[in-house]
């Protein structure tokens, strides 16, 4: 699998690790210039919208990168009718949205509701048909077109922050015009690289297909999203603005490995399996993939938790030290998170979305349990232990499936042992002697 894909993963890994370094970058640009009242009135802003729009677009991003992966696939029908659908559902998750925020803000961010009405007015057809145009992309395995692209929406969002800051006008406002300036000029520029492709007439029957195959994914995705989303939920529901300005950076520092690692793997892996037709090959490809995401998940989140206690008040402000200690508790949680969810993109590549389903199920109904009675006696370290909790019952049950259903047993996707950490280098340094 490493020799096979090596390519494809390293620029995939480049460009989320600089991906991850801009967004850490801005995620102390706006703690600093922000403080912790307005860096939590942000989050309120941006919550809701990028909520309903993750809902809203019925999974057809990732529909798209699988039509598109099969062969004697018309790629432009795919695009072409993925774009006309992304722009339709876009206008009635509008409406939908509007309606819904101010019940969603509540009376005590009142003043924020006109600006969270604007953001998703202009965020969710741009974003809708970035995504399906992007995900084209990677369905066709056009690797260094996708992850140049996706470069382009943090580049404009930092030159946007450096430019408020030079002007002197850093607001939640004017960040909020950055991101939607970030997120406009990206889907303006996949247009016209897929132009051509656009303008061909749609397929309904490719439509159909789309919005069938999304289905499928769909509630897995919504289920993921919510266990993703439901410690901000609720923190955002229960606590004030300056609580949710700390978890914000606490969730800033978590991201860090996790991110990076396990959305390289399942980017990647995700059409290498769907292609594979040997049921040999495809258990090679998940349990090698698991092997490694392991290693790497174990020894980045070490290493940010022994630094982490000094790094969060020296880069983002001591104001923020209240961050630390969630901060480590949500590292550790992240690391079956980012396995599970390997797991779930593995599997959903051969055609299996309902165990996925099952695992975030469980992981919700965990987390429902223990949230509130956590967060209600210890707040942001009561969300970050339930997250935890629920993140390994989820990762045991998918454990329990890859056993009996592939014959995958963890020894076989252990991945702390000297083995994965010679592949690791090896796959190294064949990429570096490569010519």
């Amino acid at each position: 699998m490493i020799k096979k894909t090596s390519n494809a993963l390293l620029g995939t890994f480049t460009a989320s690790s600089l991906i991850l370094l801009l967004n850490f970058f801005t995620g102390i640009f706006l703690a600093r210039f922000l403080q912790p009242d307005g860096r939590g009135a942000l989050a309120a802003v941006l919550f809701w919208p990028h909520l309903i729009a993750g809902i809203g677009i019925l999974s057809l991003n990732e529909a798209a990168t699988y039509r598109t992966s099969k062969s004697g696939t018309d790629t432009s029908k795919v695009i072409s009718s993925g774009f006309w659908l992304a722009l339709c559902l876009s206008f009635i998750t509008i409406l939908i949205g509007i309606l819904l925020l101010p019940y969603l803000l509540g009376p005590e961010r009142k003043e924020l509701l006109s600006l969270s009405q604007i953001y998703i007015l202009i965020y969710l057809p741009f974003n809708f048909i970035y995504l399906i145009l992007f995900s084209s992309d990677l369905g066709q395995l056009l690797f260094k077109r996708y992850n140049l692209i996706r470069l382009i929406q943090p580049m404009v969002y930092i030159v946007g922050l450096i430019s408020i800051w030079i002007m002197d006008n850093v607001t939640v406002e004017k960040v909020v015009y950055v991101v939607l300036l970030s997120t406009v000029l990206s889907a303006i520029i996949k247009i016209m690289q897929d132009n051509r492709k656009i303008m061909i007439k749609p397929s309904w029957n490719e439509v159909k297909k789309l919005l069938s195959t999304g289905f499928s994914f769909h509630t897995t995705n919504l289920l993921t999203f919510a266990n993703t989303e439901m410690d901000r939920l609720i923190i955002i529901t229960l606590l004030d603005n300056t609580n949710v300005g700390i978890y914000a950076v606490a969730i800033t520092i978590a991201s860090v490995g996790q991110g990076m690692i396990s959305h390289t793997f399942r980017t990647v892996l995700f059409p290498y399996i769907s292609k594979s037709v040997n049921d040999i090959e495809q258990r090679t490809l998940i349990a090698e993939s698991l092997r490694c995401v392991m290693l790497l998940l174990v020894v980045t989140t070490i290493l940010l938790i022994s630094i982490c206690p000094w790094m969060i008040p020296f880069l983002f402000g001591k104001v923020f030290i209240h961050s630390v200690t969630p901060a480590i508790i949500l590292l550790v949680a992240f690391v079956p998170k980012a396995l599970k969810n390997v797991m779930i993109y593995n599997l959903r590549s051969l055609g299996k979305a309902q165990p996925g389903t099952n695992a975030e199920i469980v992981a919700l109904l965990v987390f429902s349990i223990c949230a509130l009675p956590l967060i209600n006696s210890f707040e942001l370290i009561g969300a970050a232990v339930a997250l935890m909790v629920s993140n390994i019952i989820s990762l045991m049950y998918l454990s329990v499936y890859l056993y009996k259903n592939l014959d995958l047993s963890p020894f076989q996707w252990w991945g702390l042992n000297a083995t994965t950490l010679r592949k690791i280098i090896y796959a190294g340094r064949s990429i570096l002697n490569a010519p």
